[in-house]
């Protein structure tokens, strides 16, 4: 029973664009801004959880050059994005959306890592969202 009332309630305060899932955008950023400078600037506001989310970023009209399916059961979606010709790789977790295409214009939703491998450090884009321009 009272789980019962409580669903009845909660249905009278909540309403279903309060359960949107919605991304907090701190900036929108051109590619060329993007660089290891900037990456270890951010990382002076760290840690990041929940409390301290992680800064995420918009750039607009992205050009995706390459895109594959990794992971185990191809669930990401592994791609490579230019802007101006300033290009950078993005990995997009469960993100493995048929909807993109290379040559697609895209916006896109990321936050910045840093990719370190042998001995050499660059940027990679983690995309949490996309749409079409």
């Amino acid at each position: 029973e009272f789980k019962k009332a409580l669903f009845e309630s909660s249905k009278k305060i909540i309403s279903d664009k309060m359960l949107e899932r919605v991304l907090g955008i701190d900036c929108e950023l051109e590619f060329e801004q993007i660089n290891l400078a900037l990456f270890d600037s951010l990382q002076t506001l760290s840690p990041f959880g929940q409390g301290n989310p992680e800064p995420l970023f918009v750039s607009k009209n992205v050009k995706i050059g390459n895109a594959r399916f990794v992971g185990r059961e191809n669930k990401h979606l592994k791609l490579t994005l230019s802007q101006n010709g300033k290009m950078f790789d993005g990995i997009f977790f469960g993100g493995a959306v048929q909807s993109l295409g290379i040559g697609d214009n895209i916006d896109v939703v990321y936050s910045i890592e840093k990719d370190s491998w042998n001995g050499n450090e660059r940027i990679q884009l983690k995309i949490k969202d996309t749409g079409n321009n």
